[in-house]
């Protein structure tokens, strides 16, 4: 039987960021800040371009949906769903505030912004990011190896795949995700 080299690149690099401590420690403290934040009422915020994009909406569903257990509806908006608003403010102002100006609008001091940028340059993230310093929303990024600097200087949970590739990168995330919702139904759970 054939290898496929992608599922054997998706299986060393959920090995190898496995196995980052600094990473793993990043992850459940993340899950630890969402999971007490959910619980005094805060929201938790997800926003992405492209393939990012129907991550942040796939993620925000299995917080008010459910991801495995029915622990009740939690707060969580992707900032990446109504075509209206992205639409409104890109025109009327600037793409790049297409997150930030919803955050003005809808964001609380304690919430949290999850950031999905691949390459962690997308101006609009970035501007986000900055915006959640401004409000004091925590903020998280989950980018790749390709990441820059400058961009995590607002950022307090920063989540790398260990990998320059798109794809990868969002598998992971999308298993981050997963993981965080999942974890967090068993925290409300006891």
């Amino acid at each position: 039987m054939e290898k496929i080299d992608q599922i054997q690149d998706l299986i060393e690099i959920l090995n190898s960021w496995s196995k980052d401590v600094d990473q793993m420690r990043t992850f459940e403290n993340l899950t630890s800040v969402v999971f007490q934040g959910l619980q005094v009422g805060q929201k938790v915020f997800f926003a992405g371009n492209g393939g990012s994009a129907a991550e942040a909406s796939h993620l925000a569903a299995e917080f008010v949906g459910k991801c495995v257990t029915d622990t009740g509806p939690l707060p969580a908006i992707s900032l990446s769903d109504s075509s209206v608003i992205l639409s409104a403010v890109a025109n009327d102002w600037n793409f790049d505030e297409i997150f930030s100006r919803q955050l003005k609008a809808l964001g609380n001091p304690g919430d949290i912004f999850i950031g999905l940028s691949t390459s962690g340059k997308s101006p609009n993230i970035i501007d986000a990011l900055e915006t959640c310093r401004a409000l004091n929303i925590i903020t998280s990024l989950w980018t790749s190896q390709r990441v820059p600097e400058k961009s995590t200087r607002f950022v307090d949970y920063l989540l790398i795949a260990p990998t320059n590739s798109t794809p990868r990168a969002q598998e992971l995330h999308l298993l981050i995700g997963h993981a965080m919702a999942e974890k967090i139904e068993i925290m409300s759970e006891n």
